[in-house]
Order: C-alpha cells, then sequence, then structure tokens
C-alpha cells in the first residue's frame, strides 16, 4: 500500500512572531504566498522508518519529528523538494507536511492530523512559525491570528499571477536567526505593517509592506538590498523570509539579465495541500 501528496511552497512576506504554552497556539502573524512548486512525499508500509529526500537518505530532524508525534515507526517516506532549502521558500514545512498527509492517507486519518504534527514539528525544531498555517490557507493570504485553526486565523488576500524567485547565494537556516532583541524588532514591525496591509490589500502594499517590514526589523541583507535595487526598474521585488533570496512580479527576463543567483518561475497557488491514494501496487 502506498500514499501520495504535495504541499505547495510558501513564501512569508512579513511576520510577527507570538509564542504560548500552548504550540498549537503558537506561531505567527503576518502575509504569505504559497507557490505551485513545492513538496511531493510518497509513503509506503515499512518494517521501520525511513527518510529518503530527493533520493538519498536524510536524518530530515523536523520531518522525523513530525513522524514521531504522528507515532509512526513503520513507515518508508520519500521527499521530492522543486525549490532549495533554507532560502525562504518553506521547503521544510511543505517537505514534512506532505510526509505527514501521505502517511495520514496511507493509515486513513484525519489530515488535521497531519496538520498538526508537521506544525508542532516545526516549532520544536526552529522552522517557520507561520509556514503551516499558511500552506493550510492555500493561494495568498494573511494570517490574522497565530497558531493552527481553531485558534489561528487567515483571511484571503485576492492575489494572483506569476512569481520569480531569485537565490542570491548561500542557505540561511531558520534556526538561531532570531536573537531576543532581533524578535522584539520583528515583532514590533510585523505587527505595524500587518494592520496596514489588512487596511490596504493589493500587490502594490504588499511589496511596499514588505519592504518597510525588512528594512524596519533589521532583516534585510544586503545581497537582498542591491538585488531590490537593481531589479527595481523592471518590476517590484521584496525580500523571502528568512531566506538569501527575492521575489519579484514584472518582466522576468529582464530580471534574469539584471542579477546573478538562481531563478524559479512559479505562479500562486490557490488548492492547496492535497493527497491521494493509499493503492495497492
Amino acid at each position: 500500500m502506498s500514499a501520495s501528496a504535495f504541499c505547495p511552497g510558501h513564501v512569508t512576506c512579513l511576520f510577527q512572531p507570538r509564542r504560548h504554552d500552548d504550540p498549537l497556539r503558537s506561531g505567527s502573524r503576518g502575509a504569505g504566498l504559497c507557490l505551485d512548486k513545492g513538496a511531493w512525499a510518497r509513503a509506503e508500509e515499512s518494517a521501520s522508518l525511513s527518510i529518503a529526500v530527493d533520493g538519498a537518505a536524510a536524518e530530515a530532524p523536523v520531518t522525523r519529528e513530525a513522524l514521531r508525534l504522528l507515532g509512526e515507526e513503520g513507515v518508508a517516506v520519500a521527499i521530492e523538494l522543486q525549490l532549495p532549502v533554507s532560502q525562504g521558500f518553506a521547503m521544510s514545512a511543505a517537505g514534512t507536511l506532505a510526509a505527514c498527509l501521505a502517511v495520514c492517507r496511507l493509515r486513513s486519518r484525519p489530515p488535521e492530523d497531519a496538520f498538526r504534527a508537521a506544525h508542532m514539528a516545526e516549532l520544536a525544531r526552529g522552522g517557520g512559525m507561520g509556514d503551516v498555517a499558511g500552506i493550510m490557507a492555500g493561494g495568498a493570504s494573511l494570517r490574522t491570528r497565530e497558531g493552527l485553526p481553531p485558534f489561528g486565523e487567515t483571511r484571503p488576500l485576492n492575489l494572483n499571477g506569476e512569481l520569480l524567485l531569485v537565490v542570491l547565494g548561500p542557505p540561511r537556516p531558520t534556526a538561531g536567526l532570531l536573537g531576543p532583541a532581533m524578535e522584539e524588532a520583528v515583532g514590533l514591525h510585523g505587527g505595524r505593517e500587518l494592520e496596514a496591509l489588512i487596511a490596504d490589500p493589493g500587490w502594490d502594499s504588499l511589496f511596499r509592506r514588505s519592504l518597510a517590514f525588512a528594512n524596519g526589523s533589521g532583516l534585510m541583507t544586503g545581497a537582498a538590498a542591491d538585488a531590490i535595487e537593481r531589479l527595481a526598474p523592471h518590476g517590484r521585488a521584496a525580500m523571502c523570509m528568512l531566506g538569501n533570496s527575492v521575489f519579484f512580479r514584472g518582466d522576468a527576463a529582464a530580471a534574469m539579465d539584471a542579477v546573478e543567483g538562481r531563478f524559479f518561475e512559479c505562479a500562486i497557488d490557490r488548492k492547496g495541500p492535497r493527497s491521494w491514494g493509499a493503492e495497492r501496487r
């Protein structure tokens, strides 16, 4: 028996961390975009637990933690990632959630079990605080209250279309990036820019608020600032949180000539996570 799942990638544009004793109530408020490139996973019954990522055996600590929370010890999971890790595309959350959804489909368990396990594992292992909630919502969304439903709340942003992702340098693992002082600044500016975006939603406002957040919080990197300046004549760009990357809307061909990096063309994904199977081989 086997089952499969797909989860979109997710770009966080701005965020406000909020922590509580209950991890299901913890997370972040903010704004994000689901991508039609993400993570695929296949789960099969096995004598022991094994995880492979892009064809190679992997420790995958976030995914392993999520499967532990699901109580799984006899399953083989294969994950394929369509975007680079640690670049602000939520590949940890997408891969973990896809794996959990495939396992839940295999075991005839509700998808809510997968969402909870993936969210809790991301928090426990220092991953993205709002990525699972954003991926659950699908499309472009505002996370107006932290945590997973029914505690967390999201509302849709009516944004569609294509994006160009530009990876500018080496990976930036999320764990350890936010110390107490930085988290305080991120919370202050994240809350301020989120409220402004709620009052004035739209692509132009999203880019303006994302840039104000990155600059005001101190998260903007030199490479991202330089790329955004170079891309300005050809469209709008902002930094992907918390990667060494930017997202761009405009003349993609001109953008590829304007900056050096790895480029990924994608679109807003409105379908959200999905799974299928289990099927007898």
